[in-house]
């Protein structure tokens, strides 16, 4: 049987795609403990004390870290030391992802594809994913290709996608 690594071509499952990702937004959340954006909260991630990596955390997302905001996101998307909200997840995703962030964007693809705190939307999640590749994401060229292998794009729909979302401005949510 083969992997859903391989089937780039063909249908996988949303919870295929959804357990990527979310792999993929648990290991950048534990590789946060030997980043930045200060002590308080490398520590507090790394122990595993998420409501004390909130705190920490609150102080330079609100001054505009990309990373400290994309990393606020990962607490409220995945309900670490808060109550899971895609919402607000997608507030501090979105702050992040329009600085660049590469992560956030990944992360904005993820949701628009699952439809978490937004409607499901192919079309924004192949774009978001093509924002992050083109922000220096290895790992985004990859979930495009997934993406539209899992959901069938046709060549048409990604062609729209780039024209509807050329920017991350056009991806406002």
């Amino acid at each position: 049987m083969r992997s859903g690594w391989g089937r780039f071509g063909g249908k996988l499952r949303g919870g295929t795609l959804a357990g990527i990702v979310a792999v993929a937004i648990l290991a950048a959340l534990a590789a946060a403990a030997v980043l930045r954006p200060g002590p308080d909260a490398r520590a507090a991630l790394g122990s595993g004390d998420y409501r004390a990596a909130h705190a920490a955390l609150r102080e330079p997302a609100g001054r505009g870290d990309a990373w400290a905001q994309n990393a606020l996101g990962n607490l409220y998307y995945l309900g670490l030391g808060v109550e899971t909200d895609y919402r607000r997840a997608i507030d501090w995703y979105w702050k992040a992802a329009a600085q660049g962030n590469a992560a956030a964007q990944m992360n904005m693809g993820h949701l628009y594809d699952q439809g978490l705190g937004v409607a499901r939307d192919p079309l924004r999640a192949f774009a978001w994913y093509r924002q992050a590749q083109q922000n220096g994401s290895d790992k985004a060229k990859e979930l495009m290709c997934l993406i539209a292998g899992s959901l069938s794009m046709t060549p048409n729909q990604i062609l729209r996608a780039r024209e509807l979302y050329p920017t991350v401005e056009a991806l406002r949510p």
